[in-house]
């Protein structure tokens, strides 16, 4: 029977594991989210909307 320290490493190597996974999947969700939105920007101004009246700027 293991003791409650063997429990307690192997609990912690998971979580370990866990984080690492999670902030992993942070990092490329927000590197796709910056590129997806800069080339969503990219085409709202390359593609003109049909009918569309373009004012001057106010400033």
């Amino acid at each position: 029977m293991p003791s409650a320290l063997t429990a307690v490493c192997i609990v912690y190597t998971r979580l370990k594991v866990i984080v690492k996974f999670v902030v992993i999947l942070v990092v490329l969700t927000t590197l796709i989210f910056r590129f997806s939105l800069q080339i969503s920007q990219l085409m709202a101004k390359a593609i003109p909307v049909r009918g569309a009246r373009f004012r001057k700027a106010c400033f």
